[in-house]
C-alpha cells in the first residue's frame, strides 16, 4: 500500500509507528477519500486538507485535524499469543504474534478562515457520517455510481493494519470557538469546530528479535506454528 503525501510510508509485512498512528493514518485516508473527492462539497467550501497535524500553512485552510485516544485496550484472549511462520530473504521466520482489540474517539477538527466555511464543512460532514454505507460487493446496475456515500467506509475497511468500525449514529459536539491569530499570521481570525465519534476494532501486535513491537498485517488464514514439526 502506497501511502500519500503527508504519510509515512509503509513497511513490508508491517506498519510505521504503532496503532495510534496507524489509526490515525486509517482515518485520514478514508476522510480523504470522502472530503476530498466530492463535488457536492466543492460548490459551497472546499476542503484543503485532512492531515494527522494542525494546518500551519495558508495553503491547507480549511482543514480538518485528526486526533485519536484509547479508551480501552483488551487482549483477545488470556494470555494469548500464537507464532505465526513467515519467509524472509529465504529464511524460515516465527513470529510471536498477539491480538487485541480496543475502543476509542476520534476528534475532527475542523479549522476555517471564516464562519461561514466552518459551517458548512461541518453541516456536509456530520450528513457524510450519518449516511455513510458500508462496501458494496454485488454490483447490480453498474451505470450507478455504487461508490456514492460509500468512500468512507470503504477506504477503512480495506486497511490491512487495523479494523475500524465506526460508531456513526453518536456524535459528540465539541462546540465552536474563534481564536485570534494562526500560525503564520497574528492579526487573522481561525474558526473552529470539533466533532467526535467513538470506534471499536482490531490488530495484531508482533514482536521483533530485536526487542521492538511493530503492527502486524492481518491476513485471514495465518500459518500457525506446531510444536511438533517447527524444524
Amino acid at each position: 500500500m502506497t501511502a500519500p503525501p503527508h504519510l509515512n510510508e509503509t513497511v513490508p509485512g508491517g506498519a510505521p509507528g504503532g496503532v495510534i498512528e496507524s489509526v490515525k493514518r486509517a482515518m485520514v485516508l478514508a476522510l480523504r477519500e470522502q472530503l476530498l473527492g466530492s463535488t457536492v462539497l466543492n460548490e459551497t467550501a472546499r476542503v484543503s486538507s485532512v492531515d494527522l497535524e494542525y494546518p500551519l500553512k495558508l495553503e491547507k485552510y480549511p482543514g480538518i485535524w485528526v486526533q485519536f485516544s484509547f479508551t480501552k485496550l483488551v487482549r483477545a484472549g488470556i494470555a494469548q499469543e500464537f507464532l505465526n511462520q513467515t519467509e524472509v530473504d529465504g529464511r524460515i521466520n516465527w513470529e510471536p504474534i498477539q491480538e487485541w482489540s480496543y475502543e476509542g474517539r476520534v476528534s475532527l477538527n475542523i479549522v476555517a478562515l471564516s464562519s461561514l466555511e466552518r459551517d458548512r464543512i461541518s453541516d456536509y460532514l456530520i450528513s457524510q457520517l450519518a449516511f455513510a454505507r458500508n462496501p458494496t460487493e454485488v454490483l447490480t446496475d453498474k451505470t450507478i455510481d455504487t461508490k456514492q456515500n460509500r468512500a468512507l467506509k470503504t477506504s477503512l475497511f480495506e486497511n490491512p493494519y487495523v479494523t475500524i468500525a465506526i460508531n456513526s449514529d453518536f456524535l459528540t459536539p465539541g462546540g465552536q470557538s474563534v481564536t485570534v491569530g494562526t500560525p503564520w499570521s497574528a492579526t487573522v481570525l481561525a474558526y473552529e469546530d470539533v466533532y467526535s465519534f467513538d470506534i471499536f476494532g482490531q490488530f495484531n501486535i508482533i514482536f521483533k528479535n530485536d526487542g521492538t513491537y511493530t503492527l502486524r498485517k492481518i491476513e485471514t488464514v495465518p500459518t500457525v506454528w506446531d510444536p511438533y514439526n517447527w524444524h
